[in-house]
């Protein structure tokens, strides 16, 4: 194609410049959110030996990750960027893989520069690529054992066996989802040889037999009446994470739509292009339909979907972000399978319309990146500022991980006791009503993740009882996600 060697190098380009977003998002490092507080408590507070055991705060992580991320915090201390690190490396290695991946699958290189590029400048997971939870290093993991299975049939020697074998023992104690990955293979190459009429009983599935092992292992280890398999059954249940399994009922079908809903956003990285991505990946079906790859990258989904419907493994933005690449591959191969087509018409048409895809990821880039979710560094380097030694620190409830994990570093703070607000138990704000009005002298609040509680909002409700009893608002600052409070109990 004429347009291949110049538009490959755009795409290169686009590549660099979603690396580049990624890195400022990196170095802009945000403040940790609840959810990444409560693990990096667990990470910097507890040994090796310690992290074998439950988590506190109803924490779960994979083995693996834990120790990585702990090994870093061993190297550059106890802080939040040194947390993001693995994450990040993630994200780098994940474009080079979807790459790989979509060059030995389809044999073109444009689909797999093209697909790197959707996924290089995906805000989604951009973002992702600097939180402190396992989701970007679940796509490294996948994309790595799907990757290194395409390439398996290439090798048959010994040391590549058993170099497969190891693979997959890692990547069980490092992802979560591996066991989805390696399941897949291991029904795609069964199917495969089954097809060719070839016997199942060789060497080639060994490295399964293997996994199978390593798995009960793990899973009877770290998995097997876990303590907080109650709590988080519990809240996926109410965040509507597992499949019904009544495939004759509404709910089913409304869950399958509301799940499809949801993931196409994460295709091309912007919440506006739903219609478009569904063509475009509907497109990739059809067009790849005798492909192999398409078995391959489907089959997770599938099997998700099943574990959903047992409640063993919910369905949701952030569990099933693994799949973006599989997801992106397709509709990659739509675009670029219907512009061949088009131009093998004699439609003459522009190449670099197919960078319009990129282009308004690049748009939401500027616009997104780089990303604020809670920042309570913000509102603790402005309390630190401005504190004096008789001042008390009052915490809502929900803030109060985010101020364990940054209070050391801020010495108006680190040695300063603190009162928490409400509980994760509170059903109503009247309940502490009392207890909020017996603040006295000069105080400081801080706020995070405020929602409402009994059809009441935190932050508003304690702020106007104060005011309502004798307090006054001395100083404030807002950003985002966050607040903070300078208060004082007049005297009458």
């Amino acid at each position: 194609m004429k347009y291949q060697k110049r538009f490959e190098q755009l795409l290169i380009l686009i590549i660099l410049t979603g690396v580049t977003a990624s890195l400022i998002n990196l170095l802009n490092n945000r403040s940790l959110w609840l959810d990444e507080a409560m693990l990096g408590l667990n990470i910097i507070n507890k040994s090796f030996h310690q992290l074998l055991m439950p988590l506190d705060m109803n924490q779960v992580a994979p083995i693996g990750f834990l120790y990585i991320e702990k090994f870093f915090t061993e190297i550059f201390g106890k802080v939040d960027w040194a947390l993001k690190i693995f994450p990040w490396l993630s994200y780098l290695s994940s474009i080079v893989l979807i790459f790989l991946f979509s060059k030995k699958v389809l044999d073109s290189k444009i689909i797999a520069l093209f697909s790197s590029a959707l996924f290089a400048t995906n805000t989604f997971i951009i973002r992702y690529s600097a939180e402190v939870k396992q989701y970007s290093s679940d796509i490294f993991i996948m994309l790595l054992i799907v990757t290194a299975a395409v390439y398996y049939d290439a090798f048959k020697n010994k040391v590549y066996l058993v170099l497969y074998s190891l693979l997959g023992i890692l990547a069980i104690w490092l992802s979560n989802i591996a066991v989805i990955g390696l399941f897949s293979i291991g029904i795609y190459m069964f199917v495969r040889e089954i097809k060719n009429k070839k016997s199942i009983f060789n060497y080639r599935f060994i490295p399964f037999l293997i996994w199978i092992v390593a798995f009960v292992i793990y899973y009877c280890l770290f998995i097997s009446h876990h303590p907080t398999r109650e709590f988080m059954t519990k809240y996926w249940l109410q965040q509507g994470g597992f499949m019904p399994g009544n495939i004759f009922s509404l709910r089913f079908y409304y869950f399958l739509f509301s799940k499809a809903k949801m993931t196409l956003p994460f295709l091309l990285g912007f919440k506006y292009n739903v219609w478009f991505s569904l063509f475009a990946f509907v497109l990739g079906l059809i067009v790849l339909k005798r492909n192999n790859v398409l078995f391959l990258c489907m089959f997770p989904v599938v099997i998700h979907l099943i574990l959903s419907a047992f409640q063993l493994y919910p369905y949701e933005k952030r569990t099933a972000l693994y799949l973006t690449p599989f997801f992106i591959l397709f509709i990659s191969s739509g675009i670029i399978y219907s512009f061949n087509f088009l131009i093998n018409k004699k439609i003459k048409l522009p190449v670099y319309l197919l960078s319009l895809f990129l282009i308004l990821n690049l748009i939401h880039i500027v616009k997104n990146i780089p990303s604020e979710n809670e920042e309570v560094k913000k509102s603790l380097q402005y309390i630190n500022s401005k504190i004096k030694s008789g001042d008390n620190i009052n915490v809502y409830f929900v803030t109060e991980p985010a101020y364990m994990f940054y209070r050391n570093q801020y010495d108006g703070l680190k040695d300063k006791p603190f009162r928490i607000l409400g509980n994760w138990k509170i059903k109503n704000w009247a309940e502490y009503q009392n207890e909020i009005i017996s603040l006295s002298g000069k105080s400081w609040l801080v706020f995070s993740e405020v929602y409402s509680i009994g059809g009441e909002n935190g932050e508003e409700f304690i702020l106007q009882l104060l005011e309502s009893s004798g307090h006054k608002v001395l100083s404030k600052c807002k950003f985002t996600g966050s607040s903070c409070y300078e208060i004082i109990k007049e005297n009458h």
